[in-house]
């Protein structure tokens, strides 16, 4: 069976899409499905298939068929906007005080 991150990639793991529509009958299917699995075939599965990041920490399944990450590592997914939307302030705020400092060599 396909995997659902590979059958419906425009749904993001964690989203409403999961739970409703075609999207929440396809992952009940699909667990369902896995659920039967020995545990060798599932470990070969998700090697064959390898979820994406943001699917390791969702909670679209009620029981990933992966390993729960770290605390540590779930933060560092999570926060990866956050951490890049300041990288970004910083970068237009450092652009700021060089213009303004060739500004004020010019003039002085």
């Amino acid at each position: 069976m396909v995997a659902p991150w590979l059958k419906y990639p425009d749904i993001p793991a964690g989203s409403i899409g999961w739970r409703m529509n075609g999207g929440q009958d396809y992952l009940a299917r699909f667990e369902e499905w896995f659920a039967r699995l020995s545990s060798d075939d599932k470990e070969r599965y998700v090697r064959a298939n390898c979820p994406p990041q943001m699917w390791r920490v969702s909670s679209a399944f009620e029981n990933p068929p992966w390993p729960k990450p770290s605390v540590f590592h779930r933060l560092l997914l999570v926060k990866t906007d956050t951490l890049l939307l300041a990288l970004l302030a910083l970068l237009a705020l450092l652009a700021l005080l060089a213009t303004v400092t060739v500004t004020l060599i010019a003039i002085g």
